[in-house]
């Protein structure tokens, strides 16, 4: 079995699956807070919403791919890698993203979008100690990164490429990446980073140098965004 031939039926259901756990999830969590006396707090919160987000995305992939293919999560991508491809998939991170600030900085003035990140504001808040700053990196640089590598690139891709051909497979997938972080403001910017994440994923024919990567660039933005919160640095040109 190759990225490309997981069968339709068991993407299909891990996407519908996936829709579902997080319509579930966000409803559970919405009935507490409404029920409870007082609001959750922040950190709570933040955590109650990545583990609806990973649960969502890893928990159908083991029940319609992992669990039904002998190649197990290889059959997502995770085999292994080399040295070299983690390090081009750095070095490509590296120049992708001025590009992506410029592009980024370019299509919010066109739109009028302003500059401020809302999912900034949210994490902003929580990064007042060291070991927040550790909690955060664990759930958004290491957790999350794994989680949406595989369902968008590890599933989406490879099954939209296997279909569409690459180009289709790229763009289809990017997209949908983009769309699920919500704000219109980071739409751009992650899907260029998807694209990238795509074209890494390709060029190594593993997993691991797009999730390194990802994890790379989200550990980035949270420790220049504990910088700013407790010691006035300025946020980064580029929100993702």
């Amino acid at each position: 079995m190759t990225m490309t031939d997981i069968p339709g039926r068991a993407v299909l259901w891990s996407c519908l699956s996936a829709v579902g756990l997080f319509a579930l999830g966000g409803g559970i969590f919405y009935g507490i807070g409404e029920w409870r006396a007082e609001p959750l707090s922040p950190l709570v919160s933040l955590l109650c919403g990545f583990a609806i987000e990973v649960v969502a995305l890893v928990l159908p992939l083991y029940l319609f791919v992992v669990r039904r293919h002998w190649r197990g999560w290889a059959a997502l991508g995770f085999v292994p890698t080399r040295f070299g491809a983690v390090a081009l998939a750095l070095l490509a991170w590296i120049v992708a993203m001025p590009l992506i600030g410029f592009a980024e900085e370019a299509f919010s003035a066109w739109l009028d979008l302003g500059d401020r990140n809302p999912q900034f504001d949210s994490i902003g808040d929580l990064l007042g100690s060291p070991i927040m700053l550790g909690v955060a990196i664990l759930a958004i640089g290491v957790i999350v990164p794994i989680a949406e590598e595989a369902f968008f690139r590890g599933l989406l891709f490879g099954w939209l490429r296997g279909r569409l051909g690459l180009a289709a497979g790229v763009l289809l997938s990017s997209l949908l990446f983009s769309v699920v972080h919500v704000f219109d403001v980071v739409l751009l910017p992650v899907f260029l980073l998807g694209i990238l994440f795509a074209v890494i994923y390709t060029l190594s024919k593993s997993l691991w140098p797009a999730i390194i990567a990802h994890g790379t660039h989200n550990t980035l933005q949270l420790a220049w965004l504990y910088a700013a919160v407790n010691y006035d640095f300025p946020l980064p040109g580029f929100n993702a």
